[in-house]
């Protein structure tokens, strides 16, 4: 078992964020691959912007779409304060 903070994650590998790739779906089917360490531990959405998140842009509610299946998930965000 592998922690960050008190989340437990199954393993210690981590999906990182990769822009483009990262929705759902990609998401789903790398959590899905059982390798010698299982899927991933965590995983994280492909880049959002905290501004868009706020205007609800489709495109990035979309990318910021999850499931139960999707958990734990972290989501990475950028853009600047102000």
């Amino acid at each position: 078992m592998f922690s960050i903070g008190r989340v437990e994650l199954e393993t210690n590998l981590l999906l990182a964020p990769i822009a483009g790739y990262c929705d759902l779906a990609f998401r789903l089917v790398v959590r899905g691959i059982h390798g010698p360490s299982g899927g991933v531990g965590l995983a994280c959405t492909d880049l959002l912007c905290p501004h868009a998140i706020l205007r609800e842009s489709d495109r990035t509610i979309w990318l910021a779409a999850t499931c139960a299946e999707d958990q734990p998930l972290c989501m990475q965000l950028y853009g600047r304060h102000g």
